[in-house]
């Protein structure tokens, strides 16, 4: 029996440690930013999220960042602006995201300043 016991409790270890990184929400999928036709497609791998923006007239933008459970924080690589976020995932259907800061390339303009919290819904 003890020789059971141990067994069963190095095969529950080994499933702990190498279970993979897991999250709060679905988040992987096409978001809509503000009721507008803002859009973000979001993709996680592990603590890895990455991003494309699409904002009609403003063209796109590229992003990525870490993410741990429902929080995650993004930088762009765009060549119009550059900015931080912070984005909360509130469930599988809906975030929020907190512009930290932008700074426009010359000739540009950050669309949203820093401070603004903008909710999103996933589309799908």
């Amino acid at each position: 029996m003890k020789k059971k016991v141990s067994y069963l409790i190095i095969i529950v270890s080994i499933l702990f440690v190498t279970a993979p990184i897991c999250h709060a929400y679905d988040t992987d999928g096409i978001w809509q930013f503000g009721g507008q036709n803002y859009f973000l497609s979001v993709h996680v791998n592990g603590s890895v999220i990455i991003g494309i923006t699409y904002i009609p007239g403003a063209g796109e933008s590229y992003l990525a960042g870490n993410i741990s459970g429902n929080k995650g924080n993004i930088t762009s690589a765009s060549n119009l602006s550059q900015f931080n976020a912070s984005l909360t995932f509130t469930s599988d259907t809906s975030a929020a995201l907190t512009i930290n800061n932008c700074v426009p390339y010359p000739n540009y303009y950050c669309l949203f300043p820093a401070g603004l919290t903008i909710n999103a819904t996933k589309v799908f």
